[in-house]
């Protein structure tokens, strides 16, 4: 016997020894439970303030494009199957309008974007309004950036004298980015990515039932997007970035994921913002197709055209 292994036994024979490895795999079964309590406790924290009113909004996304010049696979707002729209100005002025009017100009950030925003040949003056009727929110131009190098003087100037913040995602796509930045520090305009430009792009595919059989309760319960990322589109605030965007899914690939008058609110119609916080804070009809538990994140960044036309198995489950 190898002079290791007789120690090996002999230490499996010590009473001292067996006692001190069963305590020690006890307080690692401990830690794991621990871990998983801590796991719980926090989704469970996640649940309560979903469906807890928010004292203000947080943060309004307004699509003024619904198409996109990238074509992106798994797309939330299904940009790649979308015909080309264009928000009407004067529709976002009476939104702007109304919503500051409810809050009192009570909402922290406000974000103009698509679909690709520059797209829009107007986007300059949703920037404006935006500022208009909010001047101390926080508001940012969210854009794939590749159209930034193409933007004449008057939109730098924009950006810089309405304080709007640049906040480009960052695609594996060609973009001067010194540039850009070059820009923005000549005109004193905060640039900031709107995700970790030291990371890979990733996506998110926003599985859905087509048939809606899910739990709208657990769904919302579940859902990152639920009383967070609201949506401002045609005088109704939606409670998230699919239901307002599911229609290009529905025309492209004939089904008939249905969107109510119940899933959104109209803000013009709202007596009150305490009236709107409260129902962003409850699940709506449509939270029924959506298969929150089988979101799959983290998928590295392709386009639709890496594979095929974009595909209905892109979004939908069955």
């Amino acid at each position: 016997m190898a002079l290791k292994d007789y120690v090996h036994a002999m230490q499996e024979l010590s009473p001292t020894y067996r006692k001190l490895k069963s305590l020690r795999e006890k307080c690692e079964r401990m830690d794991g439970a621990t871990r998983r309590l801590n796991d719980k406790i926090g989704r469970m924290e996640k649940q309560i303030g979903r469906i807890t009113p928010q004292a203000r909004l947080n943060l309004v996304e307004v699509n003024i494009v619904s198409h996109c010049n990238l074509n992106c696979r798994w797309c939330s707002h299904f940009s790649p199957v979308a015909v080309e729209e264009y928000l009407p100005v004067e529709s976002a002025e009476k939104d702007f309008s109304r919503l500051a009017e409810l809050s009192e100009g009570g909402v922290n950030r406000i974000h103009i974007m698509g679909g690709e925003p520059l797209l829009h040949p107007q986007c300059c003056d949703f920037l404006k309004l935006a500022r208009k009727h909010f001047p101390w929110s926080v508001i940012r131009l969210v854009t794939n950036g590749t159209l930034l190098s193409a933007q004449h003087e008057s939109f730098w100037s924009c950006l810089s004298d309405n304080w709007i913040t640049l906040s480009p995602t960052k695609y594996p796509v060609e973009v001067d980015w010194g540039f850009v930045e070059d820009r923005c520090s000549e005109h004193h305009i905060i640039f900031m990515f709107f995700n970790d430009p030291d990371l890979p792009k990733t996506m998110t595919r926003f599985a859905l039932y087509r048939l809606g059989w899910g739990d709208p309760r657990e769904n919302f319960r579940d859902c990152d997007c639920a009383n967070n990322t609201v949506v401002l589109h045609g005088g109704r605030m939606y409670p998230c970035e699919v239901i307002p965007t599911v229609r290009h899914l529905n025309r492209q690939f004939n089904m008939d994921l249905a969107v109510t008058g119940n899933d959104s609110i109209d803000i013009h119609k709202a007596g009150s913002m305490t009236e709107i916080l409260s129902f962003l804070a409850k699940p709506a009809p449509f939270c029924r197709y959506c298969d929150v538990n089988n979101r799959v994140k983290s998928l590295e960044w392709e386009t639709c055209g890496q594979h095929s036309f974009p595909r209905m198995a892109d979004w939908v489950n069955c």
